[in-house]
């Protein structure tokens, strides 16, 4: 377990390394030293980063390759509804053309077939 003094300081060394990271558009966190233990560390890099991304107005959105973003709420909106509307997207696209074709073809002689029947009185 950290004490509190050396904990409170590597809060604030990961707040500066998130605000360079935000500022910069890229880089890499700062790791504190190997003398800390490694589940308290992940833990409270796990803390503050969800801490300073909320306080940002941002979202966690997850992925479908399971990757973590951080976005905000307008562009969740956008993502659910790309999802969305790919999902419901246009079901002919999937219809083979030449299945089309003898369907219709099948449906038009099948008419054609029952108005001569009633033409000719055979069917009544």
């Amino acid at each position: 377990m950290l004490p509190p003094e050396e904990e409170q300081a590597l809060r604030d060394r990961l707040r500066q390394s998130l605000e360079k990271i935000v500022s910069d558009g890229g880089g890499s966190p700062t790791t504190p030293s190997p003398t800390t233990d490694a589940a308290r560390l992940q833990e409270i890099l796990t803390e503050e980063t969800e801490r300073f991304y909320e306080q940002k107005g941002l979202v966690k959105h997850l992925s479908r390759s399971g990757r973590m973003y951080w976005v905000t709420p307008e562009e969740l909106v956008k993502i659910s509804s790309r999802r969305s509307r790919r999902r419901k997207r246009n079901w002919f696209a999937h219809l083979d053309v030449r299945t089309v074709a003898i369907w219709i073809g099948l449906a038009v002689f099948t008419a054609l077939l029952v108005a001569y029947l009633f033409a000719t009185q055979l069917v009544e």
